[in-house]
């Protein structure tokens, strides 16, 4: 790529499908997508299950989320699926893996490259747009992965867009409060390896602020009523058409057209078994 033998606009072409394999082959962990899924609180479900398009959740998905950092992160079963057919990928996934979520500055724009610095170590790195739907201008913050590919840095999957000088001191705001939560100093390169134990705090957060899932605590009062006793129905043909309020309002019919509804409908399953139904 530096001998100038392949152009960027291949490599932009070659990044955009290996990431699209990654997540055909993400499809395929279902046990580890739905444990991802049952471990999001109940605002950011709901708004997962509500997006047109999850690239978000995807990127968050197959970068951050594990139980077991050397054996279950996604990512390290994707490099484990490319090793035996593209080795050099392989050594791309690898180093991918290793690359957070980190707050951006839009420097300027040349030859096809967009100069950013990181916000508080003030790295500097060119990069090309992954996708066509990343959309930024110079000036903005962003919120992206920064991820090294045939030769060139490419924005990640997702990207966040804090615009103008306003949205850069918002996004510097929240980066320092998020280090200071933490426990981890602003100009830090994260790493999972070595921030493990914070990682997935630190990006999960980022993914609820994406999702606009933030929440503020309200005073309320509430009067504690008497638990109402569960309805025992049979199971017949009439509940298919019936919403349920455990598929999330969805009738078992509706539910069952969607992966998070077919996803609920298993569980809900289960529980009228466990109910002798």
């Amino acid at each position: 790529m530096r001998s100038g033998e392949h152009s960027a606009s291949e490599a932009t072409a070659s990044m955009r499908r290996h990431i699209l394999e990654m997540v055909r082959v993400a499809a395929g962990m279902q046990e580890l997508w739905f444990a991802c899924i049952d471990n999001l609180d109940d605002s950011t479900r709901e708004a997962v299950d509500r997006m047109e398009a999850q690239q978000i959740f995807l990127d968050h998905f197959l970068w951050d989320w594990f139980k077991k950092y050397s054996d279950a992160r996604p990512i390290v079963r994707v490099a484990r699926f490319f090793e035996p057919t593209d080795l050099r990928l392989a050594n791309h996934l690898d180093g991918w893996s290793l690359a957070p979520w980190e707050p951006w500055i839009v420097q300027g724009f040349d030859r096809d490259r967009w100069h950013l610095m990181q916000i508080a170590s003030h790295r500097e790195v060119e990069v090309l747009k992954a996708f066509k739907h990343h959309h930024w201008e110079i000036g903005d913050g962003l919120v992206t992965r920064v991820l090294h590919h045939a030769g060139h840095d490419f924005t990640g999957m997702h990207i966040q867009r804090y615009p103008g000088s306003a949205g850069v001191h918002e996004l510097e705001s929240r980066w320092k409060s998020l280090a200071t939560k933490h426990g981890f100093p602003p100009q830090a390169r994260l790493r999972p390896d070595i921030h493990n134990e914070i990682w997935l705090n630190i990006h999960e957060g980022l993914l609820a602020a994406a999702l606009k899932t933030e929440t503020k605590p309200v005073l309320t009062l509430s009067v504690a009523s008497p638990p109402e006793p569960p309805v025992r129905e049979a199971l017949d043909e009439s509940l298919l058409t019936k919403a349920l309020p455990e598929l999330g309002g969805q009738t078992p019919i509706a539910a069952s057209k969607n992966e998070m509804g077919r996803h609920r409908l298993r569980k809900w399953v289960d529980a009228q078994a466990d109910k002798g139904l």
